[in-house]
């Protein structure tokens, strides 16, 4: 491929790409115009011949660049679009496992409900014992449930023996259950569903709850009528006693005695009668328990009635059950 002589007069001055030296005559570049040594054009990658004199040592670049950058463009969309769908498979894993989860719940609930159907069908069968018995005459276990392949003849003669005694026995027990089998039909027929059962529950619970509330207010009128009393108010006769207070007058000197109380309070109130109790001597001071009539409660309870350093205060009756201080002395 030797060059003619028009390029080589008007070969520019620009350096060979291979060697770097400015060629005298080459073959030019259609795209950059540049110009290289035929030797050094063997040695160059990605250079197309159009013709004896043109060359093409610009385009494969250009190519190879927007080969990569559309690569990388490529490549970047597809690690997005991996990382949404390892997220998107995370969820739906999550969801699955919250499905499972509420599925094993109900699967619990269902087999508690037939638990509690087995229960009812249970009581029901203990409530009518014929039932049962005709459930065991009608549906005898046959012989392909209980299998055995070694039979002798005399097992099976004394088997057949045995059937025959066995039948005529069942048909004595299926005329007196023609009643009871009706009964079991109709519960076939008619099955108990677990929402009946959970309405029963609650319907013999809130029952309970009520008679146990219907009860107690029962107890509550019983016991309010029999603690009642009355009070007469029929004014003919007059033979019920005043009505006393009692109070508790206590730090008296020990040598205090009875007679000096009474006599304090009968010089106060002379028309009035009073009863007086010691009630212990501690031995420091007297202690005394004193009724009186219950009109003169404010004069009693007054501070300046009584004398500087008496203690005084309402008497209160401490209740006991019955027959607690008879138990009570005798252990002492």
């Amino acid at each position: 491929m030797a060059p003619s002589a028009h390029e080589q007069s008007q070969a520019p001055n620009t350096k060979c790409k291979k060697c770097n030296l400015v060629p005298v005559t080459g073959l030019k570049c259609v795209k950059c115009k540049s110009v290289m040594h035929p030797g050094c054009i063997k040695y160059l990658k990605n250079i197309k011949e159009i013709d004896e004199n043109t060359i093409l040592c610009c385009e494969s670049l250009d190519e190879k660049t927007k080969v990569n950058m559309a690569d990388l463009d490529s490549s970047s969309d597809s690690i997005t679009t991996v990382i949404e769908n390892n997220m998107e498979v995370e969820y739906l894993k999550k969801l699955l496992t919250e499905k499972d989860n509420a599925i094993n719940y109900l699967k619990d609930n269902i087999i508690a409900l037939n638990e509690q159907i087995k229960m009812l069908n249970v009581l029901v069968n203990l409530q009518n014992p014929g039932v049962n018995q005709n459930h065991l005459c009608t549906h005898p276990p046959s012989m392909n449930e209980y299998p055995n392949k070694n039979k002798t003849k005399y097992n099976d003669t004394t088997k057949a023996v045995n059937n025959s005694e066995k039948k005529t026995k069942t048909k004595n027990v299926n005329k007196t259950s023609n009643a009871n089998t009706t009964k079991l039909t109709s519960s076939r027929e008619n099955p108990i569903t677990s929402a009946q059962v959970t309405t029963a529950i609650l319907q013999t619970q809130t029952n309970n709850k009520m008679n146990e509330l219907i009860n107690l207010t029962k107890d509550d009128q019983k016991s309010s009528s029999a603690n009642s009393k009355i009070i007469g108010s029929n004014t003919s006769e007059n033979v019920a006693a005043s009505e006393k207070l009692w109070l508790y007058v206590s730090k008296y000197k020990t040598t205090y005695t009875i007679d000096e109380l009474n006599k304090f309070l009968q010089g106060k109130f002379p028309s009035n009668s009073f009863i007086c109790k010691q009630v212990k001597n501690w031995g420091i001071y007297s202690s005394f328990r004193v009724a009186v009539d219950i009109e003169l409660k404010e004069n009693l309870l007054n501070p300046n009635f009584w004398p500087r350093g008496i203690e005084v205060s309402e008497y209160i009756f401490r209740t006991e059950p019955n027959g607690f201080w008879k138990y009570k002395n005798s252990k002492q």
